[in-house]
C-alpha cells in the first residue's frame, strides 16, 4: 500500500492527498467532503469511487462528467445478470420473483455538482450514514435532483468481492495494459528484419487492447513522462554490443529492451561481453525504471528464434515478473 500511495503521489504531485476513512462507506465520504470544505478547495464537481471497483475507462469518465454538468448528478449502471427474488424473512421461503427488466445494478464512480453532494451529506442522518449504501439516493432525497444513469459494460465494471474476482481483475488489467512499441534504427539498412517487426506488432496487438507503434526517438521520449504504468518495448539494432552500454535510457517505468546485434564479424558474444551486458542490465534498475528486461540476440537468429523471442516479449510485458527484472536473456 505504501508503494502504491508513493507512486500515486509522484504521478499526481500536489493533486493527491490520502486521508483516513470512517467505519462505513457514507461516513468515509462525509469525512472526505468535510476535508474538502476545511481545505477550502471549492471544486465544481466531486467524483465518488470505491476501491472494490478498480477498473474504469477514461472515455466513460469523460461522459460521466458531461452528464453531471447537465443534470447535476450522474452514475453508472449495468444490467442485472441473475434472477432477483424477494423472500419471507421469517420462513426463508420464496415470496416473489422480481421483473429483472425493471432493475439495474448501480456502479461507481458517481459524479456530483459539489454543492449538491455537500448539501446532501450535511442533511443526512446517522441512520443514513450507517445503513444507506447509495450516494445517488441521498442526493435525490435531500436535494431533489434526479441523477442521470449511464449503462456500462458489466465485464469491466464489476465489483471485486471474492478472491476469484482478484484473478479476473488482474487478467483484465493485463489485457488493457498500454504498450508502446518503439523501433529505434535506421530503416535504410539492409539487415533490418521487417518480417520480425510485423510479427512482433501482431503478437502484441493480439494480447493487449492498446498498442501504439513509434519509430521517432524524440516523440517516444516525450511520451515517457506522460505514460505511467505503460510498458515500453524498445527494439534496437546495433552494429556492436558495446553501443548498448552507451545507451542513456529515459525514465521508463517498465521497459522490455530488445537488442539485435547486426555485427557480421562478431556473431557470438564472448564471456567478457556477456558479463558486461549482465552487469549493465542490473545497473539500469533504479527508482525511475521499475522493471527492466534486456533481450540480446543476433540478426542472423531472428528468423529461427522469432517465435521464442516474441513469446518472451509478450510474457514479460504482461506479467512484469519482478524476480527477473534486471536480467538479460541471451537468445
Amino acid at each position: 500500500m505504501d508503494e502504491l500511495l508513493s507512486s500515486l503521489a509522484k504521478q499526481q504531485q500536489k493533486r493527491f492527498e490520502c486521508i483516513a476513512g470512517g467505519t462505513t462507506r457514507h461516513r468515509t465520504i462525509k469525512i472526505g467532503l468535510e476535508h474538502i470544505e476545511q481545505k477550502k478547495l471549492q471544486p465544481d464537481y466531486i467524483i465518488v469511487h470505491d476501491g472494490a471497483r478498480p477498473l474504469i475507462d477514461e472515455r466513460n469518465l469523460q461522459e460521466l462528467l458531461t452528464e453531471c454538468y447537465q443534470h447535476g448528478a450522474a452514475g453508472f449502471c449495468c444490467d442485472l445478470t441473475s434472477t432477483i427474488i424477494s423472500v419471507h424473512k421469517d420462513t426463508s421461503t420464496l415470496n416473489e420473483v422480481l421483473d429483472r427488466s425493471k432493475y439495474l445494478a448501480s456502479e461507481t464512480p458517481q459524479a456530483f455538482r459539489s454543492n449538491l453532494i455537500l448539501d446532501a451529506y450535511r442533511k443526512c442522518t446517522d441512520d443514513d450514514l450507517d445503513y444507506n449504501t447509495e450516494c445517488l439516493d441521498l442526493v435525490k432525497r435531500y436535494t431533489k435532483f434526479d441523477a442521470k444513469l449511464l449503462p456500462v459494460d458489466p465485464n469491466l465494471y464489476f465489483k471485486v468481492t471474492y478472491r476469484k474476482d482478484l484473478f479476473a481483475a488482474d487478467n483484465i488489467l493485463k489485457e488493457h495494459r498500454n504498450i508502446l512499441l518503439h523501433c529505434d534504427f535506421d530503416c535504410d539498412k539492409p539487415f533490418i528484419n521487417y518480417k520480425f517487426i510485423k510479427q512482433l506488432k501482431d503478437d502484441l496487438v493480439a494480447n493487449f487492447a492498446d498498442v501504439k507503434y513509434f519509430s521517432d526517438s524524440v516523440k517516444i521520449k516525450n511520451l515517457v513522462q506522460h505514460s505511467p504504468g505503460t510498458v515500453h518495448v524498445l527494439l534496437h539494432y546495433c552494429e556492436h554490443w558495446n553501443i548498448v552500454l552507451e545507451q542513456n535510457l529515459a525514465a521508463y517505468e517498465h521497459l522490455v529492451y530488445i537488442v539485435v546485434n547486426s555485427d557480421k564479424d562478431n556473431v557470438e558474444l564472448t564471456n567478457g561481453a556477456s558479463s558486461s551486458l549482465l552487469k549493465w542490465s542490473k545497473s539500469v534498475i533504479s527508482k525511475e525504471i521499475k522493471n527492466f528486461y534486456l533481450i540480446f540476440t543476433h540478426a542472423k537468429n531472428l528468423d529461427q528464434e522469432s517465435l521464442r523471442i516474441r513469446n518472451i516479449v509478450v510474457y514479460l510485458s504482461k506479467e512484469l515478473p519482478v524476480e527477473v527484472s534486471g536480467q538479460t536473456f541471451f537468445i
